[in-house]
């Protein structure tokens, strides 16, 4: 069975068990607990809390989704960034009995897979502790699976690491689970024997295909559980992991959903995947990512969803490096993504802004990567990796840590003792040599010269907001510089901008001006920044405090920076706004010319 013919195949079977279909939600998730998307049910949350009433009890969904804890797995037989959710859901209708015969209609029935390759495991129950309730055991799980006829011996019970869903983030609605997972034979066990075994094993001969969440709880961030105000199915099983077992092949990079990836890739660098099969899944899993990131309007940046794109382009960068791909390749891997998945999903309908933001992307991180790679190689002789090195790569050569680290456990280079202390000792001490280079370059030379360079800071604060209020979340900015009471402004767009949209930023820059809105300075935690959506170069290490500005409109921020230099307190201050001129910078990079103050009159 083909990919495409499993989605309608799962679609069709919901359906017709009056389930409503519903499109994927966005990868930018609206729940503020998370990143991004992750499961399917993050689109339902406000109806499984009783927050809003839903316009249909029963719903199904085929849902993009994008997980980064195990990044640096990705390259193996399974893990992914990107993948896609195939889910069913009841908001206070039907429960156990039925989704549980439903999955197991599926897929012995619909799909046609081996009642005997199959096993279950269920939750095991959880005593009372440090003040916490008792969970119950799911006797009624197994009692409902017995009944479909698997036998007593094929149903594990596992603890809450194993069989408790959720929340997706810190806190949210959770439940215990029952999954189904498939016996793929001792062929992909790594013991190679024919050892007793079992889905709790991990050894590689078991692998997941189908999880139901039997959604009763709401799970509060100090782990406490309350019940929702009913009881809710979220059940569905990975895309590619099915289409896996269905296509019989070893891996899910063998499935019709990578084939032309891997392909094209073949193509561009003249190599066979399987002399290189870890560089090539690497490179394929982060171009289809990467695609339907940008497509749901994220650009490359320094925090949050940001830099999780600006992360994955830049680890396919360096597989592409490894594979002798010195020539951006990323945007023609992207036109394999679009016409792949076009039909879809409408949101891959910008292929030029798509590419023109992956080429963009790839071509600024050439510059270093080349320098870093053989500075990395030359410090890596003697078999260790030294913090001085990799403080080195990430501030002079802008060669991103976690990048170094993964090579270093790729190659089996070791770190030296104390290597995270040492390290983190190196960046406090360059942030605060950079925070006191900041403030002198920024500090005030007397009277009206240092309170123009204020107000032409605090207008490209405003200029960037309105760039992306305009022309689209790609925009992104690559540089400024400021001359009293005139800024240079260079930012990612594919084209030159239109009078149209050059009034329009002025407009809305002088609109922002003239509503008189306040400065916020805050100092606070890096993470604490992160959550609170300020942009700032987190691919570099900070101290334990940073300083937040934050242009406020209301009790909301119109524009959030990390930023060490001094700004007017009130927009006002900024008095008028002005574009002088608009021209090209790069490939795909422009730049704004513009004046402030009383040159704006």
């Amino acid at each position: 069975m083909t990919s495409e013919e499993l989605r309608k195949t799962f679609l069709n079977f919901f359906a017709e068990r009056g389930h409503t279909i519903a499109p994927s939600s966005s990868l930018i998730s609206d729940d503020p607990t998370v990143l991004l998307t992750t499961a399917g049910m993050q689109q339902f949350i406000p109806y499984f809390m009783g927050d809003k009433e839903p316009p249909a009890k029963r719903y199904t969904t085929i849902q993009k989704c994008f997980r980064t804890p195990d990044i640096e797995e990705v390259g193996d037989d399974s893990h992914l960034t990107f993948f896609e959710m195939l889910g069913h859901f009841s908001i206070g209708d039907y429960f156990k009995a039925d989704a549980i015969p439903w999955a197991w209609e599926f897929l012995t029935q619909t799909l046609g897979i081996s009642k005997d390759k199959l096993w279950i495991t269920i939750f095991e129950g959880e005593p009372a502790r440090d003040g916490r309730a008792a969970i119950p055991a799911d006797d009624e799980a197994r009692k409902l699976w017995l009944e479909l006829g698997v036998s007593e011996d094929r149903i594990v019970a596992a603890g809450r690491p194993d069989n408790f869903w959720g929340p997706p983030g810190e806190s949210g609605p959770c439940g215990p689970n029952a999954e189904v997972h498939i016996d793929r034979g001792v062929e992909h066990s790594r013991r190679k024997d024919e050892h007793a075994c079992d889905p709790s094993c991990e050894c590689g001969r078991f692998l997941e295909l189908w999880n139901s969440v039997f959604m009763e709880y709401f799970c509060a961030e100090d782990g406490s559980l309350t019940p929702l105000p009913a009881k809710n199915i979220d059940e569905g099983a990975g895309l590619e992991r099915i289409a896996m077992v269905l296509q019989g092949v070893p891996t899910i990079y063998e499935t019709d959903l990578f084939v032309p990836l891997i392909k094209r890739i073949e193509t561009l660098c003249g190599k066979k995947y399987e002399d290189h099969r870890s560089a090539f899944r690497i490179i394929a899993d982060h171009a289809r990512g990467a695609t339907f990131l940008i497509a749901d309007g994220v650009k490359p940046g320094k925090s949050g969803s940001e830099y999780i794109l600006r992360r994955v382009i830049r680890r396919a960068v360096v597989q592409g490096h490894k594979l002798d791909l010195h020539k951006h390749f990323m945007d023609d891997l992207a036109q394999v993504v679009i016409e792949q998945y076009k039909e879809h999903y409408s949101e891959l309908d910008k292929p030029k802004l798509i590419k023109m933001v992956l080429e963009t992307e790839e071509q600024g991180f050439r510059k270093t990567i080349e320098k870093g790679l053989a500075y990395y190689k030359a410090a890596t002789e003697s078999g260790s990796l030294s913090a001085a090195d990799v403080f080195y790569l990430s501030t002079t050569l802008g060669y991103p840590v976690e990048l170094t680290q993964e090579l270093a456990k790729e190659e089996d280079k070791s770190l030296e003792v104390d290597f995270a202390d040492k390290l983190n000792v190196l960046f406090k001490e360059h942030q605060e040599k950079s925070r006191i280079g900041a403030m002198e370059k920024f500090q005030r030379k007397g009277g009206g010269q240092g309170q123009e360079v204020e107000k032409a800071h605090t207008a490209t604060h405003l200029l960037q907001q309105a760039l992306r209020d305009v022309l689209g979340a790609h925009v992104t900015q690559a540089g400024s510089r400021l001359f009293d009471d005139e800024l240079s402004f260079d930012f990612t767009h594919p084209e030159k901008m239109t009078d149209e949209q050059k009034a329009e930023v002025e407009h809305i820059v002088n609109e922002k001006i003239q509503q008189r809105l306040p400065m916020v300075t805050a100092q606070m935690g890096v993470e604490e920044a992160k959550e609170q959506g300020a942009t700032g170069l987190f691919e570099e290490k900070y101290g334990d405090t940073v300083q937040v500005c934050s242009i406020m409109e209301g009790d909301k921020p119109y524009s959030r920076e990390l930023c060490g230099g001094p700004h007017v307190e009130n927009t006002s201050q900024v008095e008028l706004f002005k574009i002088i001129k608009e021209k090209s910078s790069s490939a795909g990079i422009r730049r704004i010319k513009a004046v402030v103050g009383k040159k704006a009159t």
